[in-house]
Order: C-alpha cells, then sequence, then structure tokens
C-alpha cells in the first residue's frame, strides 16, 4: 500500500509542475516574456532573499529538477555544478537550467 501512496505521490507532483509550467508559458506569452538558452524555463527557482550559499543553491535547482521529474539530468546538473571552479560559474549553469527568480 505504500508503494501505491508513493506513486500517487510522485504523480501528483508532476501534475502540479506540469499545471505549474503551462501557467508561466501562458504568463510568458501574454507579457512577452522568454527565456532564451535556458534548457528548463519551465521549472522555477527562487534564489532572492533565500541562502545563498554555493550548496543551497545546487540543492534548490536539483531539488526542483527532482520535482519536475527530472530525476537523471538533476544528478548531471549537480555533478556539474560541484565541479565549477567558482560561485560566479555555478550561478552561470544553474542560469542556463532553470528560470530563476
Amino acid at each position: 500500500m505504500n508503494d501505491i501512496s508513493n506513486i500517487l505521490a510522485a504523480d501528483d507532483a508532476q501534475q502540479a509542475a506540469n499545471r505549474a509550467a503551462a501557467a508561466r508559458e501562458a504568463e510568458a506569452k501574454q507579457t512577452g516574456r522568454v527565456i532564451l538558452g535556458v534548457r528548463h524555463p519551465e521549472i522555477e527557482v527562487q534564489l532572492t532573499g533565500t541562502d545563498g550559499n554555493v550548496f543551497a543553491v545546487i540543492g534548490a535547482v536539483s531539488e526542483a529538477l527532482r520535482r519536475a521529474g527530472f530525476e537523471d539530468e538533476a544528478q548531471t546538473f549537480t555533478e556539474a555544478a560541484t565541479s565549477c571552479s567558482s560561485y560566479d560559474e555555478v550561478l552561470r549553469l544553474v542560469m542556463r537550467t532553470v528560470d530563476v527568480t
């Protein structure tokens, strides 16, 4: 029974992520806001007003990717981010990966 609950919870999370992505896409069309060069513009990660520690930033992006159903990309992102040589390089990677607010 626990497995079914986990599957249902994951499905609910995916549906919520899809609805949020559709809403952001509709808003982008209405406002003319286009995010160029971002791998997952449908995934929004708020970094303003949060802990700016590089590991907190990496964790926030990785978690957002996982919640959206991109497990493999979350792992790949984390590996790439921890291989970066500077904080600025991590931020550039983040901004190429998700929509940062």
